[in-house]
C-alpha cells in the first residue's frame, strides 16, 4: 500500500533528508527517559534504516502503533496507512518475503541445526548489542521470553536468524522463501490463490509460480536440461542461470520446469518437446489487485526491478495510487 488513511500519497523513503532532528522524530511517540537522549550508535545508524524502506510503501520502522508513511519531509509530516489484519492464518507466517527476512514475526525459536536461541534481552551466555536495535524488531514489543528468529537489519545474515544457546556466532534459523514454501504445497496439489500463482506485470519477469504447462497444453521442458542450448534471446554477457529469478543457489533447480521469462519476451514461456517450435507462451492470469501501471503493456518490471523485487532492496518504482479503490 502506497497512500494514507485519508488518501495522501507516501513519499519515497530514500527520499528522507538526513537532519539532526530525524532521531528525535522518530522516537518523539516514546516515553520521556526513553526519547532524552538515543544512543550514538542508534542515531548513526537510523538513517540509513528508514532510508532503506522499501519504495514508498507503508511501513512502521520506530514501532508506532500501525504502519504509516511520510506525506512531507519539510516537516517530517505523516500520516497511518489504513491497512487490515489478514483474515488469515491465525498464526504468524512461517516463511520470508525478503532476502533479508527483517519483516518475519513468525514463532521459529531454533536455528538451522536445533539448537535452542537465546532470548534477545538477555546477556547470558552471549553477550550482544542488538538492544541498540530493538526499534528494527517487527514486534509490537519485546519481553523477557522472547527468543524468536528475527533479522534487525544485519545485512550480512541471508534471513531470520539467532545467537543459539552454546554459540558465540550469529546463526542462520533457514526460514525458507514464501515462494519456496508456496512451491512445496502447489507441488503437493494445493496451489496458492492469487501471488505466486499470477504476474504482477505483463511480461511476468517476476513470475515465481509452479505452472509447467503451455498454453496448448505441452509439458515444459526442465530449464536445467537445456534442451536448445543457450538460445538467441538469452543475453550472452549474463551466465544461463542468472536469467532466473529464483536462482538463489545460483542453479536453476528451483525452477525446474515451471514457466518462467528469463529472456524478457511477452509473457512466461517453457521449452517444449517440438524441436521446430523449441517454446511456447503459458498461460498465466494477471494479478487483480496489483497496481495498474505496472499491469499495463507499457510498464513491465526490468530484470533489475524484478530482483531488486524480489530481495526487497530500494529501488525508485513509484505506482501513482490515487485512483485506487477504497
Amino acid at each position: 500500500m502506497t497512500y494514507t488513511e485519508t488518501g495522501k500519497q507516501c513519499l519515497i523513503w530514500s527520499d528522507i533528508p538526513n537532519s539532526a532532528s530525524l532521531p528525535y522524530f522518530m522516537f518523539s511517540h516514546l516515553s520521556y527517559e526513553d526519547r532524552q537522549e538515543p544512543p550514538e550508535d542508534l542515531k548513526k545508524n537510523l538513517y540509513r534504516w528508514v532510508s532503506e524502506q522499501s519504495l514508498n510503501y507503508c511501513r512502521n520502522p520506530g514501532m508506532q502503533e500501525r504502519p504509516w508513511c511520510f506525506v512531507s519531509y519539510k516537516d517530517f509530516s505523516w500520516e497511518y496507512c489504513n491497512i487490515p489484519f489478514c483474515d488469515s492464518p491465525k498464526e504468524p507466517v512461517e516463511c520470508r518475503l525478503t532476502r533479508m527476512g527483517m519483516e518475519y514475526a513468525g514463532l521459529k525459536n531454533v536455528d538451522a541445526d536445533g539448537r535452542k536461541c537465546q532470548r534477545w534481552l538477555s546477556q547470558t551466555p552471549h553477550k550482544h548489542s542488538m538492544l541498540l536495535h530493538l526499534l528494527e524488531f517487527p514486534d509490537s514489543g519485546l519481553d523477557s521470553h522472547h527468543n524468536y528468529c528475527r533479522n534487525p537489519g544485519d545485512r550480512g545474515m541471508s534471513g531470520p536468524w539467532c545467537y543459539p544457546e552454546g554459540s558465540n556466532e550469529k546463526k542462520s534459523c533457514g526460514i525458507p522463501f514464501c515462494w519456496e514454501a508456496y512451491r512445496q504445497v502447489a507441488i503437493a496439489g494445493k496451489p496458492a490463490k492469487g501471488y505466486p500463482e499470477c504476474l504482477q506485470s505483463a511480461k511476468g519477469e517476476e513470475y515465481v509460480g509452479t505452472t509447467r504447462k503451455t498454453e496448448t497444453g505441452k509439458e515444459c521442458y526442465l530449464w536445467d536440461s537445456k534442451p536448445y542450448g543457450k538460445t538467441d534471446d538469452f543475453d550472452p554477457s549474463e551466465s544461463y542461470e542468472d536469467h532466473f529469478p529464483d536462482n538463489h543457489d545460483k542453479t536453476t533447480t528451483a525452477a525446474e520446469n515451471f514457466c518462467r521469462n528469463p529472456t524478457s519476451k511477452e509473457r512466461p514461456w517453457c521449452f517444449v518437446a517440438d524441436a521446430d517450435k523449441k517454446w511456447e507462451y503459458c498461460n498465466i492470469s494477471i494479478c487483480p489487485d496489483y497496481p495498474s501501471c505496472l499491469n499495463s503493456p507499457g510498464h513491465a518490471l526490468s530484470r533489475l526491478e524484478t530482483f531488486h523485487f524480489l530481495n526487497d532492496a530500494p529501488y525508485p518504482v513509484v505506482c501513482n495510487l490515487h485512483a485506487h479503490n477504497p
